[in-house]
């Protein structure tokens, strides 16, 4: 019953027209997260990533290939679901130049990029609001930056596995997490937003009002959501990404 309170912005999306199999649940941007008081200049692009002076202390997530490769395709003018093999061919050749300089964030914490960003041995990386949220419990200042090229969109949802072996209590579950009270509980603790409309009067204004979970209409306005991509598609960017991870040497003496 309290599928009511998600938002219209979240239902009906591609991937599942009539959220026959999906709830929507949390959702973000992906942006860069940054050390202000380490960085030669602002930095406020995507292509900022590739600058020389920042050689080894810039920090990719291995695991998001799709993200990783979105991002390089906003740098570069594209849309984050380009399946063109020129622009993928673009993207390649892109991600090469920045292979000998970049860092995977799993090499320091599975989780959060913030760890390597409060010790200084990362200063830009691509990364999400959290990873803000967990840099300010070390103590540090980190900065969340949405990229004049456009951030990515993504989005989590709630499903119930086929081999289901309480299906009642599953939706009662997804139904209680849906209470207005319950999901403004969670953002309050965990600091990221939800697609309930019904729970933002419950919300803190001081989250309510940060631009780094909700962003305003003018910076979601270049903002993409990352959309599935055909097979074809799939393959293309499989074979982008298995180039730029392949080297193994480069990424044991960046560790």
């Amino acid at each position: 019953p309290n599928f009511k309170n998600i938002s219209p912005n979240f239902r009906g999306l591609i991937y599942d027209p009539d959220n026959q199999y999906s709830i929507p649940y949390s959702w973000g941007t992906t942006g860069m997260v940054v050390r202000p008081d380490l960085l030669a200049e602002p930095i406020t692009r995507w292509a900022d990533l590739w600058d020389a002076r920042y050689a080894g202390r810039v920090a990719f997530y291995r695991g998001q290939s799709r993200e990783a490769i979105g991002l390089t395709l906003k740098s570069l003018g594209y849309s984050v679901n380009a399946e063109d093999p020129a622009a993928l061919q673009a993207v390649s050749d892109r991600l090469q130049e920045l292979r000998p300089m970049v860092r995977f964030s799993e090499d320091y914490d599975p989780v959060t990029v913030a760890r390597p960003l409060a010790d200084g041995a990362v200063v830009a990386a691509m990364g999400y609001t959290i990873d803000v949220v967990e840099g300010r419990a070390l103590g540090v200042d980190l900065q969340y930056v949405l990229p004049a090229e456009g951030g990515l969109l993504w989005g989590d949802n709630f499903v119930i596995p086929a081999t289901h072996e309480n299906y009642a209590a599953a939706l009662q579950f997804i139904d209680f997490v849906l209470r207005p009270e319950t999901s403004a509980a969670i953002m309050n603790a965990k600091h990221f937003a939800m697609a309930n409309d019904a729970a933002m009067p419950y919300v803190k204004p001081t989250l309510a009002q940060d631009r780094m979970v909700f962003p305003s209409e003018t910076q979601m306005a270049n903002i993409e959501i990352v959309l599935p991509l055909s097979r074809a598609g799939e393959e293309l960017y499989a074979q982008v990404w298995t180039q730029f991870i392949a080297d193994d040497e480069i990424d044991t003496n960046l560790r």
